[in-house]
Order: structure tokens, then C-alpha cells, then sequence
């Protein structure tokens, strides 16, 4: 296990996005349900939290761009700065939806329409289409701004059911959700495909064999919940269902969840939050805690050692190497080659060796150099 190499694949910001989602969905579940009783200022808490850690991160990182303008010549510094503002501005759009949503639900006024309430968010949609493709372009990572820019019609959709302009079904209202899980479906069907291909093929590398069955699973585990979830909210919404909320974002939660782990296996995020210039966890590695570095550039690697073995039965042949203490062998009886035999001068101890029945494991760690600047 290479631990530099761990560090360096965690999506610490997208570990702390992910996290945050995950308990408000389980919060805004259980306010639904009524189980809590809670102010839904403070059911958005963990929204909050991360809208504080966008905009923290956002306004050290100006400064120190502004503080060091030496800092700006280095190898792609202004592309990452340029995409810390960008994100920065579409997580304002979207905090600003969810203040309004808060406005909303505790005014319960009709006269602050729905459509008011999702113009930020489809703002947002219209905008996150001219991001992904600046992102394609400078080979940057657009998940948010992809969510966004596919579900633009969904929010119209939603919005004008919420002000009752439309008196359609559900059903017909997640349209647009279930054309984009059916794509979705069906790259998840092609990763599996790749992956069983791979396994297959005795001529692929093993770790491109993990990478190809890690991406199916991740897929496997965020897609099929979701399209789960998404029928029983419909149900719900309906009328024909009376589960729990808590209980229907059950798949919900696990989609989320495969989220949050596949942080540890990601590309890195950008080094400019917080004006750090690296990755966070290399930041704490190196700066935060220098004692880590020790462990951190410590490679372990386990070997199976197949020694061999013997089977233990009645016809079994007997060893013919022996050990041999304290004199050396002088003759051998050729008559009977299973007994060794000596000169009578000599005096011998013979120890057959013992056949080892299991695999002896060896972790041999591997040290090597490979310190952050």
C-alpha cells in the first residue's frame, strides 16, 4: 500500500461537498417526515457549512493572489485561480436559491411564487452550460456545473408545479430526470461491460483490471439507487405510497455514500482554495503536520510466498533431504536409499525437514523519497 500515493488521490473539497449533501438529505427526511421539529434555517445547517467553506476558501485564496503576485507565474496557477472564482460565483447562485427556499417554506405565503424562488437556480443552469465546456477545454473537473446544466428543464418543470400552473402528474414532471438517468443508465451498462471484458482478458494489467471494476461499481452504486429513489418519490408525491420520506431516501443515501468514498479515489481538486497552492491533505502532510511525512512516504508491499507442500498420507514417499549435525556423511547404503548410513567412526543425527502446509505472507516495506515542495 503506497501511502503518498493515497494522499495524493483524496478530494478533500469533494469529500466535504459530499458529506455536507448527505446529512441534510437525512435531516430534510426526517423535518419531512416530522419526526424533528427543528427551525428550517437550522435544517440547512450542513448547507451552510459548506457555503462557508466555499467562501472562506475563496476569499483567503484572493488575497493571497492579490498579496503574491509571484505566486501567479507558476505552472497553471491562473487557470486554477480562474476556476476557484468561477465555482465561487455558481455556489452563491445556489446559496441564494436556498435562502430563498428557507424564505419560502417559513412564510408559506403564496405571494413569493415558486418561480421566483428557482430563478437563481436556473440562472445557474444557463450558466454552468458556458462552464462545461470551458472546463472540457482546459481539462478541468464539472460535476456541479454538469448537474446543473442537464437538470435546467427539470427546475422550470418543478417550479411551475409548486405555483399549480400546471396541474400535470408527477410522473410527467421528472421527465426531464428520466431521460437523464437513462443516459446515465446506459454509461453505467458500458462500464460494466468494459469491466467484465477486462476481467476476462488475461492480457490486461491488473490495476487496469481494479480501475475498470472500481468505475463500474461506483456507477453501479450511485445509479440504480437513484432510479429507485426517484419512483418512490414519485409514489410518494402521489399520494400512493405512505412511506416515510426517511425511509424512501434510504437509496438516496446510499448513492450519496458511494459519492463520498470514491473521494479517496479522485482527481485532485483545486490548489488554490484557501490560497495553499497544493492539495489540502499534501498541505497537511507537509506544512500542518511534518511528523506525517515519515509515514506518509512509506510504501508497503505484501508478497505470498508459496513454499512447498506435501500430501499427508499413508503411500506418502519420504523425504529424501536431510539435515545432518555435528559430522558430516560418509557413506550412504545404496540398498535402501530412505535411511542414511554412516561409518562407524561417525556419529550422526538426521532431521527430516517439515513440509510447510501454508503460505507464508512477507510485508517488506519499501521506503522512498518523494517529499511535497
Amino acid at each position: 500500500m503506497n501511502l503518498s500515493k493515497r494522499f495524493q488521490m483524496v478530494n478533500a473539497g469533494r469529500f466535504v461537498v459530499y458529506s455536507c449533501i448527505l446529512v441534510f438529505s437525512l435531516l430534510i427526511s426526517l423535518w419531512g417526515d416530522g419526526l424533528i421539529h427543528w427551525n428550517i434555517w437550522t435544517v440547512f445547517l450542513p448547507i451552510w457549512l459548506w457555503k462557508l467553506f466555499i467562501i472562506i476558501g475563496s476569499v483567503v485564496g484572493i488575497g493571497v493572489w492579490c498579496h503574491r503576485p509571484a505566486y501567479r507565474y507558476e505552472r497553471g496557477s491562473f487557470i486554477q485561480f480562474r476556476a476557484m472564482i468561477i465555482s465561487t460565483a455558481l455556489h452563491l447562485l445556489l446559496m441564494l436559491y436556498e435562502v430563498l427556499v428557507c424564505i419560502r417554506i417559513e412564510s408559506g405565503s403564496p405571494r413569493f411564487p415558486w418561480t421566483l424562488v428557482f430563478s437563481p437556480l436556473m440562472f445557474a443552469s444557463l450558466l454552468s452550460i458556458i462552464l462545461c465546456l470551458w472546463a472540457v477545454k482546459n481539462d478541468r473537473g464539472f460535476e456541479m456545473e454538469l448537474l446543473c446544466s442537464v437538470n435546467c428543464l427539470q427546475f422550470i418543470f418543478i417550479a411551475i408545479k409548486l405555483d399549480k400552473f400546471v396541474s400535470w402528474n408527477w410522473l410527467f414532471i421528472f421527465i426531464p430526470l428520466w431521460i437523464s438517468l437513462s443516459i446515465a443508465f446506459i454509461f453505467m451498462l458500458y462500464a460494466v461491460v468494459v469491466a467484465a471484458i477486462l476481467v476476462k482478458s488475461p492480457s490486461t494489467q491488473s490495476e487496469h483490471r481494479h480501475v475498470s471494476v472500481t468505475t463500474a461499481l461506483t456507477y453501479v452504486f450511485i445509479i440504480i439507487p437513484l432510479v429507485v429513489y426517484a419512483v418512490l418519490l414519485v409514489e410518494k408525491l402521489e399520494g400512493v405510497s405512505t412511506m416515510y420520506y426517511s425511509v424512501i431516501g434510504i437509496p438516496l443515501y446510499l448513492s450519496i455514500l458511494t459519492l463520498v468514498l470514491s473521494s479517496f479515489s479522485s482527481r485532485q481538486g483545486n490548489t488554490w482554495w484557501f490560497g495553499l497552492r497544493k492539495d489540502i491533505c499534501q498541505f497537511l502532510i507537509s506544512d500542518a503536520c511534518p511528523c506525517l511525512q515519515e509515514y506518509g512516504n512509506i510504501s508497503y508491499k505484501i508478497q505470498f510466498n508459496d513454499s512447498s507442500r506435501t500430501t499427508q498420507s499413508s503411500q506418502q514417499q519420504p523425504i529424501n533431504e536431510d539435515v545432518v549435525t555435528n559430522q558430516p556423511i560418509t557413506e550412504h547404503n545404496t540398498a535402501d536409499s530412505s535411511t542414511p548410513t554412516t561409518s562407524s567412526s561417525s556419529a550422526l543425527t538426521v532431521k527430516p525437514l517439515k513440509a510447510c502446509d501454508s503460505k507464508e505472507v512477507l510485508v517488506s516495506p519499501v521506503v522512498f523519497i518523494a517529499m511535497p515542495d
